[in-house]
């Protein structure tokens, strides 16, 4: 992906935020100012992201930032629902600066919020600046992909798809929240929503039906969780046996009253066949005429969630500068730029 002289400013630099920080300097990527929790104030970005300094220090004063840098567009990494990320890049859309965010709800707005993404969308025409969300799911694996394949259909009936991951690398909080519990407090964390799971099911069921012209009739999200027979060592966390290892999630999409979308996410630490009957990876079956079954693996297995969606993120950013203005989807947005081909023409 070739991302061509854009100034960038990076805000949030927690676990994924500091990977989108290491990947934008990586590709010389000019990051012009992190905003992020004051805990982390006065770092330098090169240093926070494992590299070395570049002379950019996190900041948690926005309007500072916004009187003394010029930016084309924020990467925003600080949460996952509409209206408490909005709150925060509100400053910024206001400002005329595009945003990239990896929050779920913004991968299809429309279906949670409907007034609020109206607000959003007119706030973002009226500064004539692009806001998108993306990442792996919503943004990639469970629409995008999908997507791709469907368009080579004469005929679709059904789409199902399971994602394995490996969640041993995964951000403290992460671990620390969902894994090494005893089952009764997984449950009742999960039921009083101490325990977030998976929130964007429903933002790539909406995309795929979107892409179908289907009208879904309403989506079903259940639960369950996997407990350990092994002993189980993650960066973050300890797996002792007798406690949560990972669970299972299913959201099927109802058209027609028949089960026509079904998504499947199953976190584990270290997935395991023979234990746990999954192993890491992702398997999209699509029935129709013709049907495609597609399956991907990724290497390292434990690396491939937090890579995959920084990269989403990072490689969008060029694409939203150039888009039309207003509140998109993901879908909206190319797969990739082919700058220098465009670049050659020219």
């Amino acid at each position: 992906m070739c991302i061509v002289g854009i100034k960038v400013i990076q805000q949030g630099v927690g676990y994924l935020g500091k990977k989108a920080i290491e990947l934008m300097l990586r590709k010389n990527i000019e990051v012009v100012a992190a905003i992020g929790h004051q805990s982390h104030i006065g770092e330098d970005i090169g240093k926070l992201a494992g590299l070395g300094e570049v002379g950019v220090k996190v900041t948690n004063d926005v309007q500072k930032v916004l009187e003394n840098v010029k930016a084309d567009v924020v990467s925003n990494c600080t949460g996952t629902t509409l209206l408490g990320v909005y709150e925060h890049i509100k400053p910024f859309i206001e400002a005329g600066i595009n945003v990239v965010t990896m929050a779920e709800e913004f991968g299809y707005p429309w279906y949670r919020a409907p007034k609020l993404s109206k607000e959003i969308h007119t706030n973002a025409k009226a500064n004539n600046v692009t806001v998108v969300g993306t990442g792996l799911n919503p943004g990639f694996s469970w629409d995008f992909i999908p997507i791709a394949y469907i368009s080579a259909c004469w005929r679709v009936d059904k789409i199902k798809a399971r994602r394995v991951t490996d969640w041993s690398k995964t951000s403290p909080r992460r671990a620390l929240l969902r894994f090494g519990k005893k089952p009764e407090e997984f449950r009742k964390g999960v039921v009083e929503g101490k325990i977030p799971l998976h929130t964007g099911f429903y933002e790539c069921m909406h995309l795929l039906a979107d892409s179908l012209n289907w009208k879904l009739d309403k989506i079903v999200v259940t639960w369950e969780m996997a407990v350990s027979k092994s002993f189980r060592e993650a960066e973050f966390v300890t797996v002792q046996p007798g406690t949560t290892v990972g669970f299972k999630q299913v959201a099927t999409g109802i058209v027609g009253g028949e089960a026509r979308i079904v998504l499947e996410l199953c976190p584990f630490v270290h997935p395991n066949l023979d234990e746990d009957g999954v192993e890491s990876g992702e398997t999209i079956w699509i029935e129709g005429e013709p049907s495609f079954t597609i399956t991907t693996k990724w290497a390292p297995v434990e690396d491939g969630t937090p890579l995959c969606t920084v990269a989403r993120l990072v490689n969008t950013l060029q694409s939203a500068i150039e888009a039309e203005s207003g509140l998109l989807a993901v879908t909206d947005l190319p797969l990739t730029k082919t700058v220098r081909i465009r670049e050659v023409v020219k």
